[in-house]
């Protein structure tokens, strides 16, 4: 659980992407398998970033050039709250603690579909926004499920139910790629 690693103010090496708590991995508590999460951590990394986040100049809603002339249309709110709901769901019943291959793979080709299909709902809203970055980080989290063929921490594989000593790795996704990474040691 948890394991982006970040710097001292939340930052990943990812512009514009923070994260703080589970999400995170500081390296303050050492080898603890939860990476980052204390309470009091919680407190002190969730203020350095919001003070980081609050001193830049940034740019909330940026949209790409197939997507801006879509952005006239409102209203699309149901659909969009449809979508946002059948995500949270179908990542519950296919990545939450027991998991198998067969409807991880369901699962990602669906979320993919709804990927599409956010494109043209597409509106300056809030609800579209977080829809949006919901589908990208469930289509993420089962391509990694489905790489990871073991069971570890709080998520078991009811077809690969054994821990292997191989996957004391991190899993990195760059664009289409997916591989393994040494987990680096902060001194």
């Amino acid at each position: 659980m948890g394991g982006i690693v970040t710097d001292s103010d939340g930052a990943t090496s990812i512009a514009g992407l923070y994260a703080v708590g589970e999400t995170a991995s500081t390296g303050v508590h050492g080898a603890n398998r939860l990476a980052s999460n204390s309470l009091l951590e919680c407190f002190v990394f969730g203020e350095r970033l919001a003070e980081q986040v609050c001193s830049q100049q940034t740019q909330i809603f940026k949209v790409s050039k197939a997507i801006a002339p879509k952005l006239s249309h409102h209203g699309n709110s149901a659909a969009i709250q449809n979508i946002k709901s059948g995500i949270q769901n179908l990542s519950w019943q296919a990545a939450g603690i027991c998991r198998v291959q067969s409807e991880l793979e369901i699962a990602a080709t669906q979320i993919s579909a709804w990927q599409a299909e956010l494109i043209n709902l597409a509106e300056p809203s809030r609800l579209w926004i977080e829809t949006r970055n919901l589908a990208d980080y469930a289509y993420l989290l089962m391509r990694s499920a489905l790489f990871r063929t073991e069971s570890r921490g709080a998520h078991y594989r009811a077809d690969f139910p054994d821990t292997a000593p191989n996957w004391q790795l991190h899993t990195i996704i760059e664009g289409e790629e997916i591989r393994r990474s040494p987990i680096l040691k902060k001194t």
